[in-house]
């Protein structure tokens, strides 16, 4: 008998809700599974638009699509920041599942709808906290 589940995450814990439930199995055998935690994926590139206000500047950094972990997402932040010269820093407390975007410069920036939907997002003047969908802030 084969019959499909939907995993879900409790604490790192799993549990598999199957669509029939399976009456007084002897054994079950996993035989194949897919881990990913879509709710942690861009479908498509995004973007950051960053604004010096002093010089009128703008610079747009384009995120690739994939799947991000708090940490991925900012390696890659600062890898970009980096490759485009832009004086922004990033912070995480990956406990709280808390990226800060830290702006002494006081740039405007501006985060596209795909990151939005991708973190709750906290705007401060010199800061941007950033956190994993699905976690309250404080």
């Amino acid at each position: 008998m084969k019959t499909k589940g939907t995993i879900v995450a409790h604490n790192n814990k799993h549990t598999i809700n199957f669509e029939e439930p399976i009456l007084r199995p002897s054994r079950i055998r996993l035989i194949s599974a897919s881990f990913y935690n879509s709710w942690n994926a861009l479908k498509s590139a995004a973007e950051i638009t960053i604004t010096n206000n002093s010089s009128k500047k703008q610079t747009g950094i384009n995120i690739p699509s994939g799947h991000y972990t708090l940490k991925s997402m900012a390696n890659k932040l600062t890898k970009l920041f980096n490759k485009n010269d832009i004086d922004l820093s990033i912070e995480t407390d990956i406990s709280r599942e808390e990226m800060a975007i830290l702006n002494p410069n006081e740039y405007a920036i501006w985060l596209d709808l795909k990151l939005h939907e991708l973190f709750t997002v906290i705007l401060l003047i010199n800061r941007i906290t950033c956190l994993m969908a699905g976690v309250q802030p404080f």
